[in-house]
């Protein structure tokens, strides 16, 4: 399976995204079961009080989930957690280092000398991860 260069970028940055994605979902899920323990800080994936009027608290968490930003982030941390979990530990670790160690920019193969995995090794096993979170996400097609 081929995957075009645009694609293969985006699906690059939801995965070096993901533990900060992940931590963004943590505070809105917080946020909207336990309205008074955080202040609004105007973050992107809250919801303006006066916009809707829930009847009860089950009304109003359900209303700040469902806005399209954290629809996303579930939708995007859905993908990763999926595609990781279906690797064994050894991939797993390849993944976290290479991906999340620095999120500003991938390691390098040649950097992770501490796995047991020669760098074709390593090559093919982030493409395969990459496709799978790229078919969950639905950002590629199974073609």
């Amino acid at each position: 399976m081929r995957i075009g260069r645009d694609s293969w970028n985006i699906i690059q940055r939801v995965i070096r995204r993901y533990p900060e994605s992940k931590r963004k979902y943590q505070d809105a899920l917080d946020a909207a079961m336990y309205p008074g323990a955080s202040e609004s800080k105007g973050d992107p994936y809250e919801v303006d009080p006066d916009y809707t009027k829930p009847v009860s608290i089950t009304e109003a968490a359900a209303l700040r989930l469902n806005s399209p930003y954290v629809q996303r982030l579930k939708k995007e941390i859905e993908a990763v957690e999926t595609a990781f979990n279906n690797l064994d530990s050894g991939e797993q670790s390849l993944i976290r280092a290479r991906f999340w160690v620095d999120q500003n920019k991938n390691q390098q193969y040649h950097k992770l000398f501490e796995l047991p995995y020669a760098e074709i090794t390593m090559k093919r096993i982030c493409r395969k991860f990459i496709a799978n979170v790229g078919l969950s996400m639905g950002e590629i097609s199974n073609e």
